[in-house]
């Protein structure tokens, strides 16, 4: 077999090998032909590459209701809709603790433009959303993928880092 490990692809890239007859040899000693070959289809999940909460511009200790959580993918995805009604179902959080406020609500789910990086701004309507820092946060393995035409799921999971806190306290 061959295997390389090259440190620079992304999960969306499909590789490129090439080799050179010399070294390979089958059982019967028959030296391996020159070989060169990309990969015909990417079977790389997107995995989230990090979770982080920030504490926006009102500065209050805790949840607040501009309060942020980036999830950066390792590469574009199919950017499913995501808001209050299936939030908790698609990014599934730890220790059953959740995303929507006491009313049932978030404040917006916004996929940026290369569909890789979402931004979740919580609410906190009657009483502030379960979520934590250190939960893990898991995709249902359903919903988020690669897109076409592979539909490769994301199933990683990433643990929540950043503050909800003032900055500096």
């Amino acid at each position: 077999y061959l295997s390389f490990s090259d440190g620079i692809l992304t999960t969306a890239a499909l590789p490129f090998l090439s080799y050179t007859k010399g070294t390979l040899k089958d059982g019967s000693g028959n030296f391996m032909n020159n070989v060169t070959t990309a990969a015909c289809t990417d079977s790389a999940r997107p995995v989230i590459l990090s979770a982080v909460a920030y504490d926006n511009l009102r500065n209050a200790a805790g949840v607040d209701n501009d309060d942020t959580v980036v999830i950066t993918f390792s590469e574009p995805t199919n950017a499913p809709t995501i808001d209050a009604t299936n939030i908790d179902d698609i990014i599934v959080l730890s220790s059953g603790h959740f995303w929507v406020d006491g009313s049932s609500g978030i404040g917006s789910a916004e996929w940026n433009t290369n569909k890789d990086r979402l931004t979740i701004t919580l609410s906190t309507a009657v009483t502030a959303p379960g979520i934590a820092l250190g939960d893990i946060i898991t995709p249902d393995g359903v919903s988020i993928s690669d897109g076409q035409p592979n539909f490769n799921k994301a199933v990683s999971s990433r643990q929540v880092t950043g503050s909800f806190d003032i900055p500096g306290a």
